[in-house]
């Protein structure tokens, strides 16, 4: 459409014809976990209300962690090759 309005003005143009046409997507989804465990022991013993008492504390501690990361592509290709040699397409239009 462009070339018939460009052709009517008196402008130039070249018509070109598509010859092939390739579209590519692509999804890539990386994830990871994590996990540990820290462990803290007290013991001893300690004075409550004039009586000597032994006590024993163990505190465990469990960190989690978890990250995605998703990746996309998209490609496209469009091959288009000149019309040469066949003036009635540029003649017809001025």
């Amino acid at each position: 459409m462009d070339n018939l309005i460009r052709g009517s003005e008196g402008e130039l143009f070249v018509h070109v014809d598509v010859s092939g046409l390739s579209a590519i997507a692509g999804s890539k989804l990386a994830a990871s976990v994590g996990t540990g465990e820290t462990v803290a022991r007290t013991h001893g013993p300690t004075v409550v209300a004039g009586a000597i008492a032994n006590t024993i504390t163990r505190v465990v501690t469990v960190p989690f962690t978890a990250s995605v990361a998703p990746e996309r592509t998209n490609n496209l290709t469009i091959a288009s090759t000149p019309v040469i040699g066949m003036i009635f397409i540029y003649v017809f239009s001025i």
